[in-house]
């Protein structure tokens, strides 16, 4: 029964991957929690993630920005190396409490916030930024596509630019991630045979989403985004409160 929960969770993590651009982690990281070991959750999400990615980049391949790409792949591998450090030495209670309060706050004041300029924008600096936390959250908690996202709606992308561009994106930021995490030992014989199960239900998953793609409206993919960035904040907050003994 455990491998059957193991793949249906893998299957809903890959559709919600394929609606919004992100949430393999998400999904698969708190739910495989309750029956497997953290320490083997947390290297197989990032295993997995560049794989989804690469597919959500194929797939809307003519709507990638490879440009928009540039400062977040940078920016995230001095990220990527102090979270993968903070995974070895320090508790992940003090990260996920952190990033917990930061993205629900986020939430809030993205509702309560109404911008009159609609025009899409970059910044490269926020873009910065957002790269290097997203590399940190990525190699320590597995929750590399938030800070991305909060970028895409900061800057007004389109859904079909958020899905390849995202994919891109955290198809380089996971990569590193992985080698960083590889270098640290963390990879083991024993997530062979969950990798084998893992890759093709996630995928299929995957692939039944893209189609529902097309009919969700830009204003309603921005509401999917802050949802799946609430739901991120809520789920880093239970489990800093179950490690606290407290939920």
């Amino acid at each position: 029964m455990e491998l059957i929960y193991f793949g249906l969770i893998w299957f809903l993590a890959g559709f919600i991957n394929g609606l919004s651009g992100m949430g393999l982690a998400l999904v698969a990281v708190p739910l495989l929690s309750l029956f497997m070991d953290i320490q083997i959750v947390i290297p197989l999400a990032c295993l997995l993630v560049p794989l989804a990615s690469m597919m959500m980049t194929w797939s809307f391949r003519k709507h990638c920005d490879v440009k928009s790409c540039i400062p977040f792949i940078i920016s995230s591998i001095p990220g990527a190396i102090l979270g993968t450090l903070l995974l070895s030495y320090v508790p992940t209670l003090y990260l996920q409490i952190a990033m917990s309060l930061f993205l629900i706050f986020y939430v809030l004041w993205s509702l309560g916030y109404k911008k009159s300029n609609e025009e899409p924008q970059e910044n490269k600096a926020i873009a910065l930024i957002c790269g290097f936390f997203s590399g940190l959250s990525g190699s320590s908690i597995s929750f590399a596509g938030p800070p991305v996202v909060i970028y895409a709606i900061y800057a007004r992308w389109n859904a079909k630019k958020v899905l390849a561009t995202l994919g891109f994106t955290l198809f380089f930021i996971s990569l590193i991630a992985v080698f960083t995490q590889a270098a640290a030992g963390l990879y083991t014989k024993e997530l062979i045979p969950y990798i084998l199960i893992a890759i093709p239900t996630a995928a299929v998953g995957i692939l039944i989403a893209l189609p529902v793609v097309k009919y969700i409206s830009q204003e309603n993919f921005r509401r999917l985004l802050l949802v799946i960035i609430g739901i991120s904040g809520i789920i880093a907050g239970l489990k800093a409160l179950d490690q606290l003994g407290i939920f």
